[in-house]
């Protein structure tokens, strides 16, 4: 359970205690001077909400299609010249980042199923399988690159995923 770490916010306790802290932390809506945190309940095998290695952080990522945030710069009065600077610098670290994701073994073992899909696709597409109950994905790395491997049923769902991801994602940074 929790309470095996000693971490004090992992301890289960009926009440309060001095250096307790908050296990979740839902929503931000009040503090805009902190990044957006989404936890993520791991529901493979049977968890225990109590126990912290059951929630993961999350990342939030933003896409926006590259006509939108030309509109956006061109009202915010920028060159064309700065609007191109920018176009190619996000274009260069989504490349950089989703790529990076690609080349983990993780993301080697999802290419392998999904071989024509691209880097964004992939990462996306890992991301959003893991929100699929049905496939029980645990989160350790090593258990997903076996699965990737070993599982037909996940490899055809990767496919799927990331074709339509692919599809949707044309020209987004």
């Amino acid at each position: 359970g929790g309470s095996e770490s000693g971490a004090p916010e992992c301890r289960a306790v009926p009440r309060a205690e001095e250096g307790g802290g908050a296990s979740v932390v839902l929503s931000n809506e009040l503090l805009d001077a902190f990044a957006p945190v989404k936890l993520r309940l791991s529901v493979f095998g049977q968890p225990d909400v109590t126990d912290c290695s059951v929630w993961q952080e999350m990342r939030l990522v933003h896409i926006m299609k590259e006509s939108d945030l030309e509109m956006v710069t061109k009202a915010l009065q920028h060159s064309q010249n700065r609007i191109e600077t920018l176009l190619d610098d996000l274009r260069g670290y989504t490349s950089e980042m989703f790529c990076g994701i690609k080349n983990t073994t993780v993301g080697k073992a999802a290419a392998e199923c999904s071989p024509h899909s691209s880097c964004l696709a992939i990462a996306f597409g890992l991301s959003e399988l893991l929100g699929h109950s049905d496939l029980q994905l645990p989160a350790a790395a090593h258990n997903m690159r076996l699965r990737l491997r070993k599982d037909d049923l996940l490899c055809e769902r990767l496919r799927e995923v990331s074709s339509r991801l692919d599809g949707e994602m044309q020209d987004v940074v």
